[in-house]
């Protein structure tokens, strides 16, 4: 069966068994060139509003800078995928941690409502670089993703390993899910998206419609 045959197949199953599950619901996938990426081939298929606000070349930094874009739209659910730039930039685990704290305290103090979902950093292929800051290595982004996660568990934040079902046998991302040894592929988001599914609204779990789409 084709690809998009299955993926309609599945929209009609949903609509018959829960055609109003998730309504009202809007959510904010917030990152850097791996969110904004996502935009082209991870679907969500709910009557949420679901905006991507990925942005190239983003750091903790830079996106904490922006957090107010965010907090306009008042979101329900933030899914937060972010530091893999500042590993190129060389910064440590704790910068970065330090950096993700700063950015869940002020999206819960000014969307008091809003439930935060850290997303760890993905894998990346290192035979792809020539020359690479010696942070930018899967050995080091394991510590970043330890310790993300230890800080988000000590904040009643779920954290949400994207690391692992990425991950090859030789401890890299796959070459088969990478053009350059960081962005990924179109496969690769289909699995990023079967492990956010459990931390979706209900009935979320089916390919329609981009992310940015109007509901």
């Amino acid at each position: 069966m084709k690809v998009w045959a299955f993926s309609l197949a599945l929209f009609l199953m949903t609509l018959v068994v829960s055609p109003a599950i998730g309504y009202g619901e809007t959510l904010v996938l917030l990152g850097d060139s791996l969110t904004f990426g996502g935009d082209k081939f991870v679907q969500i298929a709910t009557k949420a509003k679901v905006f991507n606000l990925g942005v190239v070349g983003d750091t903790t930094m830079s996106l904490w800078g922006r957090l107010d874009e965010v907090v306009k739209l008042n979101p329900d659910r933030i899914y937060l995928q972010v530091g893999i730039n500042d590993l190129g930039n060389n910064f440590s685990a704790e910068d970065i941690v330090q950096r993700h704290e700063r950015i869940w305290a002020e999206l819960t103090e000014k969307i008091p409502k809003v439930k935060i979902y850290v997303c760890s950093l993905i894998p990346v292929r290192e035979s792809y670089f020539s020359h690479r800051p010696h942070r930018l290595s899967n050995a080091y982004i394991r510590v970043v993703n330890t310790e993300l996660a230890k800080a988000a568990g000590k904040k009643g934040l779920p954290f949400i390993d994207l690391f692992t079902p990425l991950v090859g046998p030789d401890g890299e991302l796959p070459q088969a899910l990478t053009y350059d040894g960081v962005h990924i592929t179109p496969l690769a988001y289909q699995v990023w998206l079967a492990t956010l599914k459990p931390y979706l609204p209900e009935g979320v779990n089916h390919l329609d419609r981009p992310l940015d789409a109007e509901p």
